[in-house]
Parts: structure tokens; C-alpha cells; sequence
């Protein structure tokens, strides 16, 4: 059986690591823009490659990570 927190937990535990994730990473493109370029590195969490049953929602919102680093570099990228 998976083990079920509450809705409140995995709520937090989505605005933490997602939405803090997504709004840290937005920030940090906007500065990159303003002062022409630099790098910013994410990390993740090697429950994503290797599952942890306590874990469940921690494990995929790490998994989600990735995606939103992706998808906000191909939108930040420009010709020029």
C-alpha cells in the first residue's frame, strides 16, 4: 500500500518543491536576461531515478524538477 500524507502535506510539500522551484527559477532567468547571460543549476533528488515508498509525493514532485528547468530554458532562449 502507498503511504497517503494528507492533503495539507502534499500541498506544502508541491509549493515547496515545485512552485518554489518554478518561482526561484523564473527570478533567476529574468536576472540572467537583464545582465546577459550566466548559468543556474537545479537540483534534484535520486528518489526520482530510485522511488522511496515513504516518499511518495516528495519523489514526484522531485521528478518534476527537470521539467519545469527544460520547459523555462527553451521559453528564455532567443536568438542574439
Amino acid at each position: 500500500m502507498i503511504p497517503a500524507p494528507s492533503r495539507e502535506i502534499s500541498g506544502t510539500t508541491i509549493d515547496i518543491h515545485l512552485i518554489g522551484a518554478w518561482l526561484g527559477l523564473r527570478a533567476l532567468l529574468l536576472a540572467l536576461i537583464e545582465q546577459g547571460g550566466g548559468s543556474i543549476v537545479l537540483e534534484g533528488a535520486v528518489v526520482v531515478d530510485i522511488g522511496m515508498a515513504v516518499a511518495t509525493i516528495y519523489s514526484a514532485n522531485q521528478g518534476g524538477i527537470l521539467p519545469i528547468a527544460r520547459t523555462a530554458t527553451k521559453g528564455s532562449l532567443h536568438p542574439g
